[in-house]
């Protein structure tokens, strides 16, 4: 809203039209129907944001300049929010088939540790074969698909679904950390910036600490 002229505050726009816009957030009641997304992604609210996320990472698919930066930023901000995490002995990644950067990462980082790729849809799996053709692929979502337990499990920002559901699951599960791709706005303070133009960062979620964190309407999908 700072940056924007308090544009989240539209409808209280419309019902004062001649008052500053710096006197918006005074004049919104409570109840002020709010939108989670910046007015610069407003225009995918509701449209399916998983699927235009796929979309672009169908781009990534095409530019090995951009495969190369998108490793470079992502094994940049893992290096940092995963250093206190001691070598996992299995790593399920939920999503991600399309371009398996994570599960690249990890495997390089940890290449002792089982990885897994969990993925709804089989055309993406046959894509990150390609990547990584000695790692476990399955077709299922989760929390549902039936799956051994993980010590890390790996949550995408293109998750279908609810969040919470999945952070409980994963935990109810075993798991003694889950590693979370999200909107950068949305980090904790704990989470790291994963390259600016992606407006994304990660953060890493333990079973004993676990941050508030609402599910945003118009970033997720029923499973």
């Amino acid at each position: 809203n700072a940056l924007f002229a308090n544009d989240g505050w539209h409808a209280a726009h419309h019902r004062h039209p001649g008052r500053h816009h710096r006197e918006l957030p005074q004049l919104g009641p409570q109840a002020e129907r709010l939108s989670r997304l910046p007015p610069p992604l407003r225009c995918f609210a509701g449209f399916g944001m998983a699927a235009w996320l796929d979309r672009l990472e169908r781009l990534v698919l095409r530019s090995r300049a951009l495969q190369s930066h998108v490793l470079a930023v992502h094994r940049r901000a893992l290096a940092t929010v995963l250093q206190q995490v001691r070598e996992p002995g299995r790593i399920l990644v939920v999503g991600g088939g399309l371009f398996p950067r994570t599960a690249i990462l990890l495997r390089e980082r940890w290449p002792r540790a089982h990885v897994c790729v969990l993925d709804r849809d089989p055309d993406h799996l046959v894509l990150a074969r390609r990547w990584l053709p000695e790692i476990e692929l399955r077709c299922g979502s989760f929390p549902d698909a039936a799956l051994e337990p993980a010590d890390l499990v790996v949550l995408p920002l293109a998750l279908r679904g609810s969040r919470s559901r999945a952070l409980a699951a994963a935990f109810a599960a075993g798991a003694r950390h889950v590693l979370v791709h999200d909107w950068w706005w949305r980090c904790p303070p704990s989470g790291v910036a994963v390259g600016g133009w992606l407006l994304k960062g990660v953060w890493l979620a333990t079973s004993s600490v676990v941050p508030a964190m609402p599910d945003a309407p118009g970033l997720v999908e029923p499973a």
